[in-house]
Parts: structure tokens; sequence; C-alpha cells
């Protein structure tokens, strides 16, 4: 099985669920998992039916590349109903997928992804990265608020760092040798887990880990899947620290991505040596006349939801031009 390779995800089915990892490799690597229901009683699982036998406990494991199996999932979308099939064709493994248009007179389109069935002994290697309980663990704000965000940051520089304590506070921002640009947000609800009651609010309990810039940014481009809410997690756990953000669809699918720490090595200027503009919430700059006199330091604009954007050293402010 080809692990790491990001071109191709790993599709585990059974009888009560059905689960997507891609690029399942190590502790150090980005990692997205969704676990899906295949049936259920209110029809919002994955299938209206399913029947899978196997000799694996009913259980089957495929490796297949994932460009291809988009395409054919983008077609079933589109289509009056759509019946998927595992067979094989030549001495190949093929996931059929039989589309009934919508169009009249009606037509049966069959496309066939290559695939490659795993052995038992291969879906046992794949499994989810076990994450020890969070040092801090935050409702997120709204997923397409956070991706224009790091789309914004990302020109900055090439890792973000992520900020956040048990008092409701998270920044996101990049530190240069020029500026350090942070949005922040307050007031951020601490989700309770099963067998613990809520948590209190406490500053103390705080986490911190850069990330790559680009994996959180693929991260947010899940605002697409519409989850009903999210959670971001901080965990320390030395050199297996994780950053991990879960969304919700529904009451029991789930996508998680786990997303390992990077070196923080490298300084970050102090957020209290600010004396430029800030950033306002459409990423516009705002003059400093809401200063004190002699402070040197502008006042925060209000963003909705508790945020707020910050710029500090001493850094040309350029306006955003559309077109």
């Amino acid at each position: 099985m080809s692990k790491g390779n990001s071109s191709t995800c790993i599709v585990i089915l059974s009888p009560d669920s059905m689960s997507i990892a891609s690029s399942p490799g190590g502790i150090n690597e980005a990692q997205a998992w969704a676990t899906l229901r295949t049936v259920s009683a209110d029809g919002t699982g994955v299938f209206s039916q399913l029947r899978i036998e196997s000799m694996q406990e009913n259980k089957i494991g495929l490796e297949v590349e994932a460009s291809l199996l988009i395409l054919a999932l983008k077609s079933a979308d589109s289509g009056e109903q759509t019946t998927i099939k595992l067979r094989n064709k030549d001495g190949r493994a093929l996931l059929s997928f039989e589309v009934v248009t919508q169009s009249i007179p009606m037509m049966t389109v069959i496309q066939d992804v290559p695939v490659r069935v795993l052995s038992a002994q291969q879906v046992d290697s794949v499994q989810e990265p076990v994450a020890d309980s969070p040092t801090v663990r935050l409702m997120s704000p709204p997923i397409k608020s956070l991706s224009t965000v790091v789309e914004r940051l990302k020109c900055l520089h090439d890792r973000i760092l992520l900020k956040g304590n048990m008092n409701g506070e998270l920044e996101i921002g990049v530190a240069t040798d020029m500026a350090f640009m942070t949005t922040f947000w307050k007031d951020l609800p601490s989700p309770t887990v099963d067998g613990e009651g809520p948590q209190p609010r406490d500053s103390s309990k705080r986490a911190e880990a850069y990330v790559d810039a680009a994996t959180l940014s693929r991260v947010f481009t899940a605002h697409s899947l519409k989850p009903s809410q999210a959670i971001c997690c901080m965990m320390d756990q030395g050199a297996r620290s994780l950053v991990v953000w879960l969304l919700f669809m529904g009451a029991s699918d789930c996508v998680t991505y786990y997303m390992p720490v990077l070196d923080d090595s490298v300084p970050v200027p102090d957020a209290q040596d600010d004396r430029a503009g800030c950033i306002g919430p459409s990423g516009s700059c705002v003059g400093d006349s809401g200063a004190k006199a002699g402070s040197g330091r502008p006042r925060v604009p209000p963003r909705e939801g508790g945020g707020g954007h910050r710029l500090v050293r001493d850094v040309p402010c350029v306006e955003e031009r559309s077109g």
C-alpha cells in the first residue's frame, strides 16, 4: 500500500460505517479522516440500501486514486439513481458506478474506477491517529471566515501560528522580519465531552503551535461541506504534538483533520510592540484615529463574533484592490 501518497485515499466499508482516509502515513504527516454512516433509519446515510459481504468480518478496504473517485462521485451526484458495485474485470478490481441519468429518455452510464483491494492485515494497519486529551478545546469560529483569514496570511509566510486558551480565546497569525499579523476571537465556548462536565474558563490552560500554512488552507476549504459545527483541539504531546480540527455534519458524520506541529524555533515578535495601523475585518486598511494620544497604539476595530485583526511593526499598509 502506497502510504503517504497524497494522490490516493483509503476507503473502508462496513455494514454500519464508511471511513475515508487521505494520506494515511505516519504521525508527522497531515491526515484527513471522514467517518460516515452507511445506512440510517432517517435516510441520512450515504446509501439507501447496502449489501456487503467479505471474509474480513464484512469489512472491505480499498485503495483508490482520489481524483478518479471524485470524478465518479460528481457524476453520481448529478444522476437520478446510482448503484455502486465492486467487481473484477480482466483480472482488475473495479469500483463500478452505474448512474441512471435524469435526461429523457433515461440512460444508464457506467463509470469504472480502478481500485486495489486491501488484505485484512493492510486494513488493520490503517489506523486513525491516537490523540490524548487536548490542552485546549474550543468551538471553532465559522470555517469560511477562517478560510478567508488563512488565504491572506499564507501570502505573508509559509507557516502560521495558532494560539488558544480555555478562556475562549483563539488567535491565528504570522510573523515575518517586518511584521506580525494576527486575527483573534474571544468568548468561544468549550465543548463538553461524554463523561465530563462543562469546562471552567481558565486562561492559564493555553497552547500554541506553528502549522504549515498550505495545509491549514486546505483544511479550511472544507467550509464547502457546510458543517453544522466545528471544534478546534490543540494537543501538547511533545514530539507528537497535534492540532486537530473536527467538522460535524449532522449527529454522527464527522471529518477530522490532523496537522503535525512545526518546529517553533523561529521567534515571534511581541504583540505588545504594535505601532502600525490595523487590518479591518474586510482586509482594508484602518487608520489610527482611535488611538490614545501619545500611546502609539491604534484601537483594534470590533469584529463580529468577538474577533479582530491586528498588524504590528512599522510596515506600509497596502490597500486591497479589486480586479
